[in-house]
């Protein structure tokens, strides 16, 4: 594990977290996909619609009078995820959720997320490549978000409730990891179970956030031996979703949070940033037995 400048990194991450200088020798430091107070000044629909959707585990039946979203979500701009939330897609509310989660700090200041980007980047002795690329993601992401306005404080909560409510798998994770503490064990071992019945590389990449902080007190013996044992766990669910073909590759959100948050924009994928940067040495091999054993016995 090599010293550097870190944002934070997990399954999920975004832009709203402090720049922190970490000492990696030590125990790596995690965060959760949410980044602090954030909002949104549109109050979510409750109207029920479905839309066929490429990357949700939720995707329900396309409703006639709905249009298709051809496309990952998480490439379309802020305007069309928008649109399709207030539809009242689930997939779309949650990335709306997350399109506010990553734009937190940036929206309140472009400039100053900007400053905040070259002045770590001149600390660490990084190339104005780096800040280029970093800006540009961010820019890409964030510019055209409620119109440049700063996000209002409820809106990563009130769209990601939404979209559970409506029936958004991943949603419900990301619910339950914001408050692991909180999740009864009949209740964890029933959404570990929903996310290995969908099938959904994608969900099953949102529950490594969850299942490093777990108990497993009560958890069922069948997951038993996966969960609860802190950050390298976790991070093997991760790469056991990634094999199995969650959105990992260099374009994916997760990549390029890593390269805004971390900084380290060079790798080709998320396992091979989480096997370079976050598991220590003595935590590789376990974190790769755990993976085969997701791969083997849980993941179809």
């Amino acid at each position: 594990m090599k010293k550097g400048w870190v944002i934070g990194a997990v399954a999920v991450v975004g832009l709203g977290l402090t720049l922190a200088y970490l000492d990696r020798s030590a125990n790596p430091r995690t965060v959760s996909g949410e980044s602090g107070p954030l909002s949104t000044s549109r109050s979510p629909t409750t109207q029920k619609a479905t839309v066929k959707s490429g990357s949700s585990a939720s995707q329900g039946q396309q409703s006639s009078t709905q249009p298709s979203i051809a496309r990952p979500l998480e490439t379309q701009s802020f305007g069309e995820i928008l649109r399709f939330a207030e539809q009242g897609n689930p997939a779309a509310q949650r990335a709306l959720s997350d399109r506010y989660s990553d734009c937190s700090a940036y929206s309140l200041s472009p400039a100053r997320f900007k400053a905040n980007v070259e002045a770590t980047a001149k600390m660490a002795s990084l190339p104005k490549a780096t800040v280029d690329r970093v800006t540009a993601i961010a820019d890409t992401l964030c510019a055209d978000v409620d119109g440049g306005q700063p996000i209002p404080h409820e809106a990563v909560n009130l769209w990601l409730e939404q979209s559970a409510k409506n029936g958004d798998l991943i949603a419900k994770v990301k619910l339950a990891a914001k408050a692991p503490a909180k999740l009864k064990p009949t209740d964890a071992n029933q959404l570990i179970a929903d996310v290995i019945a969908s099938g959904d590389p994608n969900a099953l990449l949102e529950l490594a956030s969850l299942t490093g902080r777990l108990d497993d007190s009560g958890i069922d013996p069948r997951y038993r031996g996966y969960v609860g044992g802190g950050p390298n766990d976790e991070y093997a669910w991760a790469i056991a979703a990634c094999r199995k073909g969650a959105a990992c590759g260099a374009d994916s959100r997760i990549m390029k949070l890593v390269c805004i948050n971390t900084m380290r924009c060079s790798y080709n994928n998320y396992e091979q940033f989480v096997l370079t940067e976050m598991i220590p040495q003595g935590g590789k091999k376990r974190a790769e037995q755990i993976a085969k054993a997701l791969e083997q016995n849980f993941i179809n």
